[in-house]
C-alpha cells in the first residue's frame, strides 16, 4: 500500500494533466487474512475530483461512464457513473454560497 501511495505522489503532475484535480485517501483499514487464499489483502479508498473533457455530440443526453483500469496485470477495471453538469461560458449552474 505504501508503494501505491508513493507512486501516486510521484505522478501527481501527470495525473493533473490527465484531469485529476484532487486525490484524497479516505480510508486505509488494516490488512486482513483471506483463509481461502492463504494470503493477506489490503484495501484503500480514494476520493477523486476529476475534470472530464467533454466533447459535443448530437446526442440528446449524456450518461457519464468513465472506465478506470485498476490493474492491467490482472485485467481489473471498474466503471464510474454519475451525474454531469455542463460548466462553461454557454451554461453554468448558479453558485450557491452558504453564509
Amino acid at each position: 500500500m505504501q508503494e501505491l501511495q508513493d507512486r501516486l505522489l510521484a505522478d501527481k503532475d501527470h495525473l493533473w494533466a490527465l484531469g485529476i484535480l484532487r486525490l484524497t485517501n479516505e480510508q486505509n483499514p488494516l490488512a486482513e487474512h483471506a483463509p481461502s487464499l492463504d494470503a493477506w489483502r489490503k484495501t484503500t479508498d480514494y476520493r477523486v475530483l476529476f475534470e472530464y473533457q467533454y466533447r459535443e455530440t448530437e446526442a440528446e443526453s449524456l450518461i457519464a461512464r468513465i472506465l478506470i483500469d485498476i490493474n492491467s496485470q490482472y485485467n481489473e477495471s471498474t466503471v464510474v457513473t454519475d451525474e454531469m453538469v455542463r460548466w462553461d461560458d454557454l451554461d453554468a449552474p448558479t453558485l450557491n454560497q452558504a453564509r
